[in-house]
């Protein structure tokens, strides 16, 4: 099999920043926002493989997150030595929203069905980013890897905005013609 290698990519300047950024939220997740986190365990070890979702990856190259991820972790385990959590990741992979979409990486989504004269499309957007949704190029999503949080976060905004129509998505399988 042929092997084709990479030309290096130059590394963002905001690099470090990231660093620094990734690796406190590992020291205090959040309860919304992003970066988004999985750490998938590996069934029968102690280890595990991590995705990170941040739009934070836009401004860097794909064959870079990985080892961004990594160095976060590492900082983390200096301020926490008996984590040990870097030494059990075994890949680690970072994604946009927009990749992870493509990715099919989140099947539940919950989106507003009203018109924008029915209600405000600001209110909309505002309980929207209260759950944990995410500004994107191509406008508010609200996105869930677990169908329970789907249905949670669907009742309230049911219950804080009942007249944006809110509909619950499960994404069934991607088709993609060639």
């Amino acid at each position: 099999m042929p092997v084709f290698p990479s030309q290096p990519v130059p590394v963002a300047g905001d690099r470090d920043q990231i660093v620094e950024t990734l690796a406190r939220e590992l020291e205090k997740p959040g309860e919304v926002g992003e970066p988004l986190i999985f750490e998938n365990p590996i069934q029968f070890t102690d280890k595990f493989f991590v995705v990170v979702i941040w739009s934070a990856w836009a401004g860097l190259a794909w064959s870079q997150r990985p080892a961004v991820i990594l160095d976060a972790y590492r900082k983390y385990d200096q301020e926490h030595p008996e984590a040990k959590k870097s030494a059990r990741i075994t890949t680690a992979s970072g994604m946009t929203w927009e990749e992870a979409d493509l990715a099919a990486f989140f099947p539940y989504s919950i989106a507003p069905n009203a018109h924008s004269g029915m209600v405000d499309p600001e209110e909309v957007k505002k309980v929207m980013l209260e759950e944990g949704g995410i500004e994107t190029p191509t406008g508010t999503k609200l996105r869930f890897k677990l169908r329970e949080s789907a249905e949670k976060a669907y009742s309230r905004l049911e219950k804080k905005l009942p007249s944006a129509g809110w509909a619950l998505i499960q994404v069934i399988a991607r088709v993609q013609d060639d």
